[in-house]
């Protein structure tokens, strides 16, 4: 994020300073080397059989640092799809990147040699004409066949926390990491997730290098619900050390905090402040009459439906600047978050800022402060207890849910003598209740034409993260789409039906975290109803929705992290017609809880006859997100049991 500065350059201020790149005069060797690999990894798609990768702070020509990156890969490919996923190379090496070394060849059985000339090599410009990646095609590549890559490139450093990726999908048979520096600094490297420790290169005097050396790191397979970018084996690391000025952790989270606090909270100007109340009173947030909450919903519909937000790689000055961003109307999410803090602050509205990042691709680590974990914004709302966040989409309450559940920097303004400033502390981030986004069906069927058809009454709401989209779009889209948008909504359970009698309430954006989206219609249900002789076999189980299945998988290998908690109601009423009788409503019958001790999961359905009428009911819940791979069995039973719901089938025959 643009507040987290660089902590200043006299930090790394060192004697001796590393002049010439490590693997500057690296380069594959002359005659490609042969590989032995097994039976069982030929049958693999493709393997990775050597792969290096180093990362190497140095300072050319003593002038400031930059950071060199090796990268050197080798791939077997074995079967078709493997050569459709690697005929084409795409490397992104940013528009600020310097490039020494790009080469690639493709080695065919029987040793034939196909090298990529540099006239191969394409670029793809951004609008102000730098490079953001290059690419190019390999030609002549078959079953069999070795694809080379080399690339040596320079970019701007990190010094506050990245993070490097040992494992993928791919079987890896021989591996190098090497991060390097200069003799008089040290880098601090967390590794997760089973990736073994770093060692010291002892014979490297001119530099520290550290590295790791693994052989056989096997692949780790994307699996449905699983958090895959946040499991795979990795590390991250930051500079921490600086033996020669005598420092150390100087990029902590005391030390930022302080630095974000005074970007955020800069004390506006009265002419700032002049244009932020008037912003304010025109959004009716400044009517204490009203209450905390409502005074806040109507500043952030304001923001959200007058500011617009651009992609942070779009170079405009002021897009930081209260003033520009109220008159422009443009800013990117750092600048929305400096907005709403600002605004909150004048409104006299206790909160804090919180930095936290995606749970899904980079967890929150409390035993390393890396700046990397605080790319993501939102704002805590202390008398509601309520996240409020700068992205469009979310609404108080329901802030971005790979946000929740999860830890984050609190950053809270204190004043300390006549002195303003900001104080951080790593606290849980709480999601939120599954009984605040549920998803509610009710359906009416009533036989017609001697039973052959039937005509469906149906009422759907929802609301939290269950309406989130579409209700924030709304009011953003001509009507032709917001119908199509709508009419998605209630052709749910049969896309294929035609809608009769549409009718929503709470379609529009304001109402986004409010009020349940509500929509109502009738459509004929034919495509419900099959005949058997005499009997007629109603697939009461599919006005419930589509469901997915977990039956005929391969045994769970990882954790399952679902995006929020949430709860779907279903009831069906089904008149039952003269002369008819249900012959086996028992199948209606689910009572699947496999937590019974923390009931964190389950499928609940029964039925009841009144009169004429045979009344379903069903809930299904989830109240928590992530299940272990143990607890696996938890998640896929109350899954399988919706599924298995979807399937049933009731037989109405004479009396």
């Amino acid at each position: 994020m643009k507040t987290l500065l660089s902590v200043l350059s006299f930090l790394l201020i060192a004697v001796n300073l590393t002049a010439q790149g490590f693997y500057e005069d690296y380069d594959w060797e002359k005659v490609p080397k042969t590989y032995s690999v097994t039976e069982d990894e030929l049958k693999e798609d493709e393997i990775i059989v050597f792969e290096k990768r180093s990362l190497e702070l140095i300072a050319p020509d003593n002038n400031d640092y930059v950071q060199r990156m090796l990268v050197h890969t080798i791939t077997l490919l074995n079967s078709d799809k493997a050569i459709e996923d690697n005929n084409k190379m795409y490397v992104a090496n940013g528009p600020e990147s310097k490039v020494f070394k790009q080469q690639a060849r493709v080695i065919i059985p029987g040793g034939k040699i196909i090298e990529l000339n540099e006239a191969d090599i394409q670029e793809s410009k951004d609008e102000n004409g730098r490079v953001e990646y290059r690419y190019f095609a390999l030609d002549g590549i078959e079953k069999g066949c070795y694809i080379e890559y080399l690339h040596y490139i320079e970019r701007t450093p990190n010094y506050t926390g990245a993070v490097m990726i040992m494992q993928s999908d791919v079987i890896k048979k021989d591996i190098e990491l090497d991060i390097i520096c200069p003799k008089t600094l040290e880098y601090l490297i967390y590794p997760i997730n089973g990736m073994p420790q770093f060692q010291r290169d002892s014979v490297a005097y001119s530099v520290r290098r550290v590295f790791v050396h693994e052989l056989n790191v096997p692949a780790l397979e994307d699996e449905q619900w699983s958090a895959y970018d946040a499991l795979l084996q990795k590390c991250y690391y930051k500079v921490n050390k600086n033996t020669e000025a005598k420092t150390s952790n100087f990029y902590n989270y005391t030390a930022i905090t302080k630095i974000i606090h005074g970007n955020m909270y800069e004390a506006p100007s009265k002419k700032t402040k002049k244009a932020m109340q008037k912003f304010i009173h025109e959004a009716g947030a400044d009517d204490e009459g009203e209450n905390l909450e409502t005074r806040i919903r109507a500043l952030e519909n304001k923001i959200k439906s007058e500011i617009n937000l651009i992609d942070v790689s779009i170079n405009i000055d002021g897009l930081f600047n209260i003033d520009f961003i109220l008159k422009s109307k443009l800013t990117d999410s750092e600048g929305m978050t400096k907005l709403m803090v600002q605004l909150l602050r004048e409104m006299g509205v206790k909160h804090e800022l919180v930095l936290t990042s995606d749970k899904t691709e980079n967890p929150f680590l409390t035993d390393f402060e890396g700046y990397n974990f605080l790319d993501e914004n939102m704002i805590y709302i202390n008398d509601l207890d309520k996240y409020l966040s700068p992205n469009f989409i979310s609404r108080l309450g329901f802030p971005p849910y790979s946000f929740t559940n999860t830890q984050g920097l609190f950053i809270k303004e204190v004043g300390i003598n006549d002195m303003v400033t900001g104080v951080g502390k790593v606290k849980e981030i709480k999601g939120i209740k599954g009984e605040l986004s549920v998803d509610e069906i009710n359906t009416k069927v009533t036989f017609e034409n001697e039973l052959s058809e039937c005509s469906i009454e149906l009422e759907r709401k929802a609301s939290g993260y269950k309406s989130e989209y579409p209700q924030a779009y709304l009011d953003f889209v001509d009507d032709d789409r917001k119908k199509e948008i709508l009419d998605e909504f209630l052709l749910y359970i049969d896309k294929d039906a035609t809608l009769e009698n549409a009718v929503y309430e709470n379609d529009n954006t304001n109402a986004t975290g409010v009020k349940p989206l509500i929509g109502r219609a009738t459509f004929n249900g034919a495509s419900f109803i099959e005949k058997a002789g005499e009997k007629t076999l109603l697939k009461a189980g599919l006005l419930i929705g589509p469901q997915a299945e977990l039956y005929n998988r391969d045994k769970r290998k990882l954790p399952v992290e679902t995006a929020y908690t949430r709860q779907y109601k279903r009831t069906i009423t089904i008149e039952i017609p003269e002369g008819q009788a249900v012959k086996n409503p028992e199948v209606l019958v689910f009572n699947v809880k496999p937590d019974t001790l923390q009931n964190s999961a389950g499928f609940v359905s029964s039925y009841e006859i009144k009169g004429n009428q045979l009344i379903v009911t069903i809930f299904e819940y989830y109240n928590q997100t992530n299940y272990s791979v143990s607890d696996y069995y938890i998640y896929e039973n109350v899954m399988n049991a919706a599924a298995d719901f979807n399937k049933v089938v009731l037989i109405f025959d004479k009396l």
